[in-house]
């Protein structure tokens, strides 16, 4: 049998935990409390948390996390698992998103599976729920025309769908975050590579990922061929050549690997601006998973789709609004989606981000003032007064003044150098 893929140690160690955990053999009610306790945390400070009950599906709890205080200027939402998802399993992501960008974070409490919903009632909630923030965002400080779609595992079908639904109703959709996605419900015909190499694990196995498709798409009442179940496959040219920019992070040591790759070539073969990233040495979802999103892969993941975000949805010049990310529960799988949860878990980076962002501020506002301070002609170089011509960089200022945490980032050294 072939060994499994590499992991690193705090990788390792996850999964070691996991593989003690008998997952397969839990009920829905079960695991979805075996995946909490993996997944426990202390809520982090910083933002407000506020539940309102939008009339999607009759009544949808929706959370809407802000940056606490009045000049938070953006809004983002995201999704997760439709079996296991609940908002505090992706509390701290969503903190985390809310310090590192200044954006809010929408998170509608869908139906799960199998309990309360069955096909496709989950992405028909969740993009009535997106509906409703668009049409009354407003009134609750968000900006309606600013938003991005952010999901781990079964989630990311459930933001293909919702994509399609967006299409079909001429609603632009900025931007996606694709996490580990699951892009096929249909498999037995050609099994991906990674379906092979991570029969067994580590974390998520084939035998439970088909569990979770059997429950959240009974055989017999979803053609699991279609395009909506699985778009790595089957997608139309149509959907293809509309599909707005997304970015799809995959795990070297994932069963979903390959899907998301195959989901990601479809898309780049139509045209569209997707990338797609691989994290080495990870588990399924690991940069939601709150025992190892502390390591650098998944805290250099985080740093990716938070700079995105904020190139995607730039600023707000209105005070008070917030752009907003969508986030949504992964499918109505109970593993998935506390896997997925692994989305929304702690992310220890949020320390750091918002205890710098003063100091982010401070070298901003130094940098503008240097850059349009009178330029000392005379201690400049013929060649730096060449390049001075093509552009309106100021030259001949000496070092830009920076906060001592800082002075050794790449920005900075750029900065000093020119």
């Amino acid at each position: 049998m072939a060994s499994q893929p590499y992991l690193d140690p705090m990788n390792q160690g996850f999964a070691d935990l996991a593989a003690t955990l008998p997952l397969d053999e839990l009920s829905p009610e079960e695991l979805r409390e075996s995946l909490g306790k993996l997944n426990e945390h202390e809520k982090l400070p910083g933002v407000d948390r506020n539940m309102i009950q939008t009339p999607a599906a009759n009544g949808t709890e929706t959370w809407i996390y802000t940056p606490k205080g009045p000049k938070a200027h953006s809004r983002t939402s995201s999704t997760s698992t439709e079996a296991v998802s609940c908002i505090s399993f992706y509390d701290s992501i969503a903190t985390d998103l809310v310090l590192r960008t200044g954006y809010a974070v929408v998170f509608p409490e869908y139906k799960l599976a199998p309990e309360a919903a069955k096909w496709p009632e989950q992405q028909e909630q969740c993009f009535e729920v997106l509906e409703w923030v668009i049409q009354n965002g407003t009134c609750h400080n968000l900006v309606p025309d600013k938003f991005a779609l952010m999901a781990d595992s079964a989630g990311g079908l459930l933001i293909f769908n919702m994509n399609v639904m967006a299409q079909q109703k001429g609603l632009p959709v900025p931007y996606n975050v694709l996490l580990g996605p699951v892009a096929s419900l249909y498999y037995r015909r050609q099994p991906p590579p990674s379906r092979y190499e991570c029969w067994d694990g580590p974390f998520l196995k084939v035998a439970l990922m088909q569990w979770f498709v059997d429950v959240y798409a009974p055989t017999g009442t979803v053609d699991r061929a279609s395009e909506l179940a699985s778009p790595s496959a089957n997608m139309s040219d149509a959907v293809a050549a509309q599909f707005a920019p997304t970015l799809i992070v995959t795990s070297s040591a994932d069963v979903l690997r390959d899907e998301g790759k195959a989901l990601g070539e479809r898309l780049q073969r139509a045209g569209r601006d997707v990338a797609v990233l691989r994290a080495h040495g990870q588990v399924h979802v690991a940069a939601v998973i709150n025992m190892v999103r502390g390591g650098p892969t998944p805290k250099m993941v985080m740093t990716l789709i938070v700079a995105a975000l904020k190139q995607r949805l730039g600023s707000v010049a209105r005070k008070h609004l917030h752009k907003a990310t969508l986030a949504m529960p992964s499918e109505s799988f109970t593993m998935a989606t506390s896997i997925s949860s692994v989305c929304g878990l702690p992310m220890r980076g949020a320390y750091a981000a918002a205890g710098s962002a003063q100091d982010a501020a401070f070298v901003r506002v130094r940098w503008k003032q240097a850059r349009f301070a009178p330029r000392a002609e005379a201690s400049v170089s013929p060649d730096r007064k060449v390049r001075a011509q093509k552009g309106p960089a100021a030259v001949g200022r000496g070092p830009i003044p920076v906060p001592p945490a800082y002075r050794r980032s790449p920005y900075t050294i750029l900065r000093q150098r020119r």
